[in-house]
């Protein structure tokens, strides 16, 4: 992904480890780009007192509850875009 091989390439010559407000600015970045990055979704399986199958899932980044039926492409709680694939 381009913005992940820019913030790279700007903390390599740039440097990083200087106690400036450019180190504060790139972890601020690098913040940004991690949520920018599809994490799975956790999945957590059980069957209930009929025995029906239930699977609830929760966001990847801050495990807030998500609603499979919406199928929401990001936590509306951390922003962390999720990755519903089954892999």
């Amino acid at each position: 992904m381009k913005y992940l091989e820019a913030l790279n390439r700007i903390a390599k010559y740039c440097g990083v480890n200087n106690g400036s407000m450019l180190e504060d600015d790139l972890k601020t970045l690098q913040e940004l780009a991690d949520k920018l990055t599809p994490k799975k979704v956790k999945v957590w399986s059980f069957a209930n007192v009929r025995g029906k199958h239930i699977d609830l899932y929760y966001c990847g980044s801050c495990n807030q509850y998500i609603d499979r039926i919406k199928y929401e492409n990001y936590c509306f709680n951390c922003g962390q875009v999720l990755d519903w694939s089954d892999n």
